[in-house]
């Protein structure tokens, strides 16, 4: 029997999901309580206020990760949107055993890459955060390695700028994101050992390139 709060399957979901700000603040009370894969699992069967709490759930990561790749506030919201309802549509595909954050931040990771294909003009990223973070790599005792207290917010963006997407997507998603290398690994679709070798790469060029510019 359907549920009275059930949305049906046929609504079109772009009108619920013109933007995460944009969202309805009804409550979800009756929803919250239930994990990311059971929420999906009632979106497959046609609940589209299941889906809006997903939605509610991960629209800040979702759109922190676009944010990062494409540089640009309106850039980032429209991939966010899109994001949002690639989910929707692909729902069906889901396998409700697997974790759902990983699978929407791939989403969110190749809808951004896609757009920044379309405007053939890469704009690199980075995250105060993520340089706190990286800058603690720098710090110890040994010769030759940098103090965080030393580091320039600024001098480190501008290296971390010059890493490729490869060296620079796995840092972001381990440092900002805090995800597992192994979903790392499943959202970037490489291998695990692929993974912590970019990782260390990313680490090592991005201390050496800062140990050249402190010595110049």
């Amino acid at each position: 029997m359907k549920r009275p709060d059930d949305e049906s399957p046929q609504r079109d979901p772009q009108k619920k999901l013109q933007s995460p700000d944009a969202l309805p603040s009804r409550s979800f009370q009756s929803r919250m309580h239930r994990s990311d894969e059971e929420l999906m699992g009632m979106a497959v069967e046609g609940s589209l206020s299941a889906f809006e709490v997903l939605v509610e759930r991960y629209k800040v990561p979702v759109f922190s990760l676009c944010y990062q790749m494409l540089r640009n506030r309106e850039d980032a919201e429209e991939a966010s949107q899109e994001t949002f309802l690639k989910a929707y549509r692909a729902r069906h595909l889901f396998d409700t055993s697997r974790r759902f954050g990983p699978w929407i931040l791939k989403i969110a990771t190749n809808t951004s890459r896609d757009a920044l294909r379309k405007r053939r003009s890469i704009r690199e990223y980075a995250s105060s955060d993520f340089l706190a973070r990286e800058a603690d790599h720098f710090g110890g005792d040994s010769k030759g390695v940098l103090d965080p207290s030393e580091l320039e917010a600024e001098e480190v963006r501008q290296v971390l700028q010059s890493l490729s997407e490869e060296n620079r997507l796995p840092l972001v998603l381990k440092y900002l994101h805090g995800m597992k290398n192994r979903e790392i690994a499943e959202t970037l679709d490489i291998s695990l050992t692929s993974l912590k070798v970019r990782l260390s790469r990313g680490r090592s060029i991005l201390h050496a390139r800062l140990c050249r510019r402190r010595e110049a």
